[in-house]
């Protein structure tokens, strides 16, 4: 949804995931080596982000793609 590459998110964490069971792909990782964001390997639509996307989405155009995937999938 958000591409390759790099991208800014608003990421403040007090926990966070430290390693994922075999079903799930790590897909977006912080400087850090934190883990951002997973997906299901064998789910048509399973994203799992550790960052806030609805609370900068009006600013941050991939942000505003990831919550127009998620209701899109979910008004089917």
């Amino acid at each position: 949804i958000m591409g390759f590459g790099e991208h800014v998110v608003n990421s403040y964490h007090h926990q966070a995931i430290k390693e994922t069971a075999p079903c799930f792909s790590v897909c977006a990782t912080a400087e850090d080596g934190l883990i951002e964001a997973i997906y299901h390997k064998n789910k048509k639509f399973f994203l799992g982000v550790q960052w806030h996307p609805e609370r900068d989405h009006e600013t941050a155009v991939k942000n505003k793609d990831i919550l127009d995937k998620k209701i899109k999938i979910c008004s089917k």
